[in-house]
């Protein structure tokens, strides 16, 4: 008999989405603050870089939240590096609101990357999400 080729395991035409990993591109960009930052304003927090994507996202445009969300967990990272644990008393509080902040801006990424039907993506940012919010 005829067989139909199965174009089920052929991987689709859509462009490969960059993977949102450490060695990620948006740092030569957006890191190239060499020294430590003094004031917070000299480049945006994670928490304006979530609302930045926030809207972005409410507007439909995930293009531009995915790499904002992604910018906002690398900045979250390095804030969580400045928390002093020896010297702050509140350091363990501090940490517990970047945990779970963390798992906020996986959580929003990985719902854009679901929406724009990068499905393992998202899959990996919704199992670190729900890794880290059991750790904590």
């Amino acid at each position: 008999g005829r067989r139909i080729k199965s174009s089920a395991n052929q991987p689709t035409n859509q462009p490969m989405l960059p993977s949102f990993d450490q060695s990620s591109n948006e740092e030569d960009e957006w890191g190239h603050h060499s020294t430590a930052p003094e004031e917070e304003s000299s480049h945006h927090s994670s928490h304006d870089l979530r609302q930045m994507a926030n809207v972005a996202f409410a507007s439909n445009d995930l293009d531009s939240a995915v790499p904002l969300y992604s910018m906002a967990i690398e900045t979250l990272m390095q804030e969580n590096t400045l928390i002093d644990c020896d010297s702050d008393e509140n350091s363990n509080e501090k940490l517990q609101e970047s945990i779970d902040f963390m798992v906020v801006l996986l959580s929003n990424r990985s719902v854009c990357l679901f929406k724009m039907e990068s499905y393992q993506e998202s899959k990996v940012d919704a199992e670190q999400a729900w890794n880290i919010s059991k750790e904590s």
